[in-house]
């Protein structure tokens, strides 16, 4: 229970607020995407592209297909101990395809992986940053051109890595922290609300934060300015329907909710 708690306090290096992990995948190892937000400071997981882009519009941003990056998840049958936690690459490399790794490593750059485990508290995940050789130490014998990817490969091995936290977002974690009984069945729940005034946007939300996973809403009615001192909405959504500017709000607060 306390692995992840142990492995902030280890980390070889305190994240920059530009590189706060956020986590809205679901656990086992695979092949995984991720995506570098640098306009709120964070990095974004999820399970694949499709899923990463749906989290990300819901958050208000519209990324290109480009900037989505493949990553790693390697899920441990059982939580590691301080002192089996990886310090160089060789305790990381193995555990995953080396044809994965041969597709996306570069020389002189760094991988990202996470490392996912699940405890009597509910899935932890964490993460570690693997780094390549320089090319020109890699070179040797050989033209850029032709370098052979797994001696890129072979050079994280001895290379340190850095620990990482990693914050998760998922909704199963959100709502209730893996714990919330009814968590499935409100999460499979479509709700259509008729009227978004100051009772329907407050009931709208609190169904968003108990858990329902799909909302409709309609109402015809834009927000004015004196709606907003008793309004779940606030002044920077004055002038804009209301259906739909609960939508836009609760999708930003909410970035796994769907909308029908």
């Amino acid at each position: 229970r306390e692995f992840a708690t142990y492995w902030e306090r280890s980390g070889d290096g305190k994240p920059a607020p530009e590189h706060t992990w956020i986590s809205a995948l679901v656990p086992g190892s695979r092949e995984v995407s991720f995506y570098v937000d640098g306009r709120n400071g964070r990095v974004v997981w999820a399970s694949d592209r499709t899923g990463l882009r749906a989290w990300l519009e819901n958050a208000g941003l519209n990324p290109a297909d480009r900037d989505f990056k493949r990553g790693w998840l390697h899920w441990f049958e059982e939580p590691p101990a301080p002192d089996s936690f990886p310090r160089a690459g060789v305790d990381v490399v193995e555990r995953i395809p080396r044809r994965f790794l041969e597709e996306c490593v570069r020389p002189g750059t760094s991988f990202p992986v996470l490392l996912g485990t699940t405890t009597e508290t509910g899935s932890v995940l964490t993460a570690v940053e693997l780094s390549t050789s320089p090319q020109k130490d890699l070179l040797k014998g050989f033209r850029p051109s032709r370098l052979p990817p797994a001696r890129v490969v072979q050079s994280i091995a001895a290379r340190p890595v850095r620990r990482f936290p990693v914050r998760r977002a998922d909704a199963p974690y959100v709502h209730g922290r893996d714990h919330d009984e009814q968590f499935a069945r409100l999460s499979a729940m479509k709700v259509a609300i008729v009227g978004c005034g100051s009772l329907g946007g407050y009931v709208a939300r609190l169904l968003a934060q108990a858990g329902v996973g799909t909302f409709t809403f309609v109402d015809d009615d834009r927000l004015r300015a004196h709606n907003t001192s008793r309004h779940v909405l606030g002044g920077r959504f004055v002038g804009r329907y209301k259906s739909d500017a609960m939508a836009t709000m609760l999708r930003e607060d909410f970035p796994h909710i769907r909308f029908a």
